[in-house]
Formats: C-alpha cells, structure tokens, sequence
C-alpha cells in the first residue's frame, strides 16, 4: 500500500533524478540499487531509507529536509533554497547588491 508521504517524497527523487539528466538504471547504479527499486521508489511502493537519503546528500546536496518534508531544513522551499544558496557564495558586492534587491522582493512577494 503507498502512503501519501511515500508518494511525495518519491516525486522528489523523481525531479532530483530528471534534473541530473539520469536515467532510472544510471541513478539506481549510484546507490547500488536496481533500476526497479528506484522506480519502485519513485511510485511511491518503496519508501527511501536512511542510507539513501544520505547517500543523495552526499552525492546531490539534496537537504534531506527538502526529501522527507518538502522544504529545506530553513524552511524554503527548494527554488527560494537554491536562490538563497547562490546569493550566499557571491563574492562581487555589486552582483551582491543586486540579487539583494531580488531576494527583498522575492520575500516581500511571498510573506517569508
């Protein structure tokens, strides 16, 4: 029987997978698992185990936040993540500058 978490958060592996350009057997051979399990896992009849989600972790960066509950361990969801992740490495103070002025906005346009 698939949970609803489990179907979730197997849309989630699903995008990690489709954003890396990866195939299910090329994905499955990075956590030595079969291409059925990640299918099986992407359904939603398998749910991640520990090991996996740390594995994605490791591998992708993926804040096993974003995975199990849907937003990052700040409490973001994943586009306002990466744009917030970016912003943090800027070392150009005019670039900087900007892209604040675009996160002010993002916030003020969202109530976050």
């Amino acid at each position: 029987m698939m949970s609803e978490k489990a179907i979730e958060i197997g849309q989630r592996v699903q995008l990690i997978r489709k954003r890396e350009s990866l195939s299910q057997e090329q994905f499955a051979e990075q956590f030595s698992l079969s291409q059925n399990q990640i299918s099986r896992i992407e359904s939603g009849h398998c749910m991640v185990t520990t090991d996996f989600v740390l594995k994605l972790n490791e591998l992708y960066g993926v804040d096993p936040s974003y995975l199990l509950l849907g937003k990052s361990s700040r409490g973001l969801d994943p586009e306002m993540e990466r744009f917030l992740s970016w912003y943090e490495k800027l070392d150009d103070p005019d670039a900087k500058s900007k892209a604040s002025k675009v996160w002010d906005t993002i916030i003020a346009f969202t109530g976050k």
